[in-house]
């Protein structure tokens, strides 16, 4: 029997975006537990892949889901966003710099943004994106429990994960 979550439904918020979720198990782990809440996964691989979850998708990039959100004026608790290795680190970069220019615009007052990457650069970029934009690091880890199958893969490979947790 599943725990009923206490907490008011509201359809202009989310708990949790999950952007390039891939198979998403860990997001739909979090929403069986919290049924209440609204949980997405987002993620492009959506259009050619049938992916069955259990929670809503969507096919947007993070960029165009990210408008969206500040056009609908909804906002989510949570922005997370697992990396894997960057084919190009410049273009990661304009990838991730939304989330930290409309972090004002689609978090809740005490939102934050997660972001796991098991690419060093990757890492030493965020953070600085996420300092421009005026959010501030509050937590910096090595994972050491996987949350997605390529973090664990990785993981197995010898490859450390780092998480990085920002808030205003």
């Amino acid at each position: 029997m599943q725990r009923k979550s206490t907490t008011k439904t509201q359809p202009n918020k989310f708990r949790m975006v999950e952007f390039g979720a891939g198979s998403a198990t860990t997001l739909e782990r979090k929403a069986m537990r919290d049924y209440n809440r609204h949980y997405i996964a987002v993620d492009p691989i959506y259009r050619q892949a049938k992916v069955p979850l259990t929670i809503p998708k969507s096919t947007r990039t993070m960029r165009s889901f990210i408008k969206e959100m500040k056009r609908r004026k909804i906002h989510s608790e949570r922005l997370v966003l697992n990396t894997p290795t960057p084919d190009d680190i410049i273009q990661k970069k304009l990838r991730i710099d939304i989330l930290f220019k409309e972090a004002k615009n689609v978090l809740t007052k005490k939102g934050k943004i997660v972001i796991t990457s098991e690419h060093p650069d990757l890492i030493d970029l965020v953070e600085f994106l996420a300092k421009k934009n005026g959010m501030q690091v509050r937590a910096k880890r090595t994972l050491k429990v996987p949350s997605t199958d390529v973090q664990r893969q990785l993981m197995e490979m010898g490859k450390p994960i780092q998480m990085v947790v920002f808030s205003f």
